[in-house]
């Protein structure tokens, strides 16, 4: 495939950051999957593995800067490539339904060109991509109640290029999600707790995300 991005609104002019001088991305792709189904009485399962080769021309990525806020910029050269790995199933018999689904990535993002080369950083993968990341949703549903589970699994992050940075590694982490919810007719009610563990982690560096938290939803469909 042959991919072809243009800046959008909030790369060219958002402040403070935006960088109206970026150039549109252009990009190749290739790509490789392998399938497996089964469908029996009750029974549904999706299985998908596939390799992928990308080489991005002007990539656009956010940086942070020394004043706090991100500014996007154009990376000449990068060359993507990994493999993904998905899981789809799904059971029912009588009022029980059962599903489990799952993505795992393997993924090697780097700058491949001539400045990357000069100043040491070929090979390196780019800030704030994970080497590994995957995801796990377990739903069992009995008539009107259901239990939900999800698992959350992002691996380290370099946030900087500079071997001498004692912060430049933003640790891995897993979190932990549970949602129980009851239907009546219309009306659902979902009640969430989010981060079951307390994690302590940061998606940003020096940006701590919330601990344990819970949340109420309701829901109306017409």
């Amino acid at each position: 495939s042959h991919n072809y991005r243009i800046p959008s609104l909030n790369d060219l002019y958002w402040f403070p950051g935006g960088n109206p001088d970026l150039l549109p991305e252009d990009g190749r792709t290739v790509d490789l999957a392998l399938s497996y189904s089964i469908k029996k009485e009750g029974l549904k399962m999706d299985v998908r593995s596939g390799a992928y080769l990308s080489k991005v021309y002007n990539w656009i990525q956010w940086v942070p800067t020394s004043y706090r806020y991100w500014v996007p910029q154009n990376v000449a050269q990068v060359f993507a490539r990994g493999l993904e790995n998905h899981l789809d199933f799904h059971y029912q018999t009588g009022d029980w339904r059962a599903s489990l689904s799952g993505n795992y990535v393997l993924t090697f993002t780097t700058d491949e060109s001539e400045n990357a080369h000069f100043y040491g950083l070929l090979g390196k993968q780019l800030i704030y991509i994970p080497r590994h990341h995957g995801n796990l949703f377990a739903n069992l549903r009995w008539t009107t109640w259901d239990f939900g589970y999800t698992l959350e699994v992002t691996g380290v992050r370099n946030t900087s290029y500079a071997d001498f940075d004692v912060f430049r590694d933003l640790p891995s982490y897993v979190l932990h999600h549970l949602a129980l919810g009851k239907q009546w007719n219309r009306f659902r009610v979902e009640l969430r707790c989010n981060n079951l563990t307390n994690k302590d982690y940061q998606n940003v560096l020096w940006r701590p995300m919330p601990g344990r938290s819970f949340e109420v939803m309701v829901e109306w469909r017409y």
